[in-house]
């Protein structure tokens, strides 16, 4: 639930609408084949966001070809922004997309 609602309060910083949620309880981040990962793809292809906000990079996943898989091929296509809040960076920007893949070497 502290997840849960440093999200919340990010988007409400932000001025951003919070369309839903997403939790993969019980899964690991190792590979994207989770429940909750497959509901985001689908949203970014789909276009039902403008934005993906996580707490934590780690928290989506932990293998760098995984993330760079979701930055281009899911994000970037369809136009959807990514945020991470304790990572703090945004993919929108060169820097924020720097640290975002040193991070992900990191994790």
């Amino acid at each position: 639930h502290a997840q849960e609602d440093k999200i919340r309060a990010y988007c409400t910083a932000k001025g951003w609408e919070l369309v839903r949620i997403v939790q993969d309880g019980g899964y690991s981040a190792k590979d994207l084949n989770r429940p909750g990962m497959q509901d985001i793809i689908r949203g970014c292809t789909r276009r039902e966001f403008d934005v993906v906000v996580i707490l934590k990079l780690d928290r989506l996943t932990r293998s760098v070809k995984d993330l760079g898989y979701l930055v281009e091929d899911v994000f970037n296509r369809h136009g959807i922004a990514f945020s991470s809040i304790q990572d703090n960076f945004d993919t929108c920007t060169a820097n924020g997309r720097m640290v975002m893949n040193i991070l992900a070497t990191l994790a």
